[in-house]
């Protein structure tokens, strides 16, 4: 899709996305023409096309998502519409919704927790009564008519009890302790403790074919540029040498202290006190980057 058909807030993704700076103010045009202007948007194209569909996908996922929430709310504001309508219609002919009997409620659930049904506004209360109360002896209890029947309304006193709770009080640390406890385990003469990562927490999505998309294509560029190639060398030579000789650590840790401290670019620059130390340290040392593909050379004694 050309940069020209971009939304804004397509167009403030993408250049978040290309680490930009983007001022709070900055216009469709002005985020054109930033992104236009980025290193990536000019000298590689594949990795840019590779971020315009993660961040198109991410903003569809979350379009998708608001539009099905307002579907959700429509059909319950529709549900409500009908409901308010029946009301009306009771209202108007004068009939209520019949009682079982004189003196029994349509439900006997009253003081059980459930869901709510229907929640109605304190706007349209007062259209939903009819004339009709019974008072309920010396209580502050009233049957009160609608065109739903007669509904309970009022008020139930406070009894003064003495009444003896057990509760249990258990502080944040006490939690954050019998987490941590959970966590940790002894193994190998050694403790190991797991982080305490959220288990209902969204899982990140997996950028792997994204960020191996963006490598082969950082190759590619440095086997064109020479000059680019040369400045990644160095570094990702020692990196690798580095990483390549902690194998080593537990069966060589004397040679692979010095490997790794006495390397210079790619010159190996160390000594020894007496031939035998100089010549045990050369064999270890070549066998260990030998298994590397990297064979040392050019040995120099004084």
């Amino acid at each position: 899709m050309s940069i020209g058909k971009f939304k804004k807030d397509e167009l403030r993704s993408i250049a978040d996305e290309l680490k930009l700076v983007v001022p709070d103010n900055a216009k469709v045009l002005d985020l054109r023409e930033l992104i236009q202007e980025s290193e990536i948007y000019k000298n590689d194209k594949e990795t840019y096309q590779a971020i315009v569909d993660c961040v198109l996908e991410e903003i569809n996922d979350r379009r998708n998502e608001n539009e099905n929430r307002l579907e959700i709310e429509k059909i319950k504001l529709s549900q409500l519409e009908k409901e308010l309508e029946i009301a009306k219609l009771h209202n108007q002919s004068g009939k209520s919704l019949p009682l079982q009997n004189e003196n029994q409620l349509i439900t006997t659930e009253c003081n059980i927790e459930s869901k709510i049904d229907v929640l109605l506004g304190a706007e349209i209360f007062y259209e939903l009564l009819r004339p009709g109360q019974i008072y309920c002896g010396d209580s502050r209890l009233l049957l009160q008519n609608t065109v739903f029947g007669y509904v309970v309304s009022g008020s139930v006193g406070d009894e003064n009890r003495l009444v003896s709770k057990t509760r249990i009080v258990c502080s944040e640390e006490d939690v954050s302790f019998e987490m941590f406890k959970q966590r940790v385990h002894f193994k190998n003469g050694r403790y190991e403790v797991e982080l305490p990562w959220k288990r209902d927490s969204n899982e990140l999505s997996d950028n792997f074919s994204l960020e191996k998309r963006r490598l082969g294509s950082l190759m590619r560029k440095m086997q064109r540029d020479k000059v680019l190639y040369s400045e990644y060398f160095s570094v990702s030579l020692a990196a690798t040498i580095k990483t390549h000789i902690g194998k080593y650590m537990e069966k060589y840790p004397d040679t692979v202290r010095t490997l790794d401290h006495c390397f210079y670019v790619d010159d190996l620059v160390t000594g020894e006190d007496d031939a035998k130390s100089a010549f045990d340290l050369s064999s270890k040392a070549a066998k260990i980057m030998s298994e590397a593909g990297m064979n040392l050379r050019k040995w120099i004694s004084k």
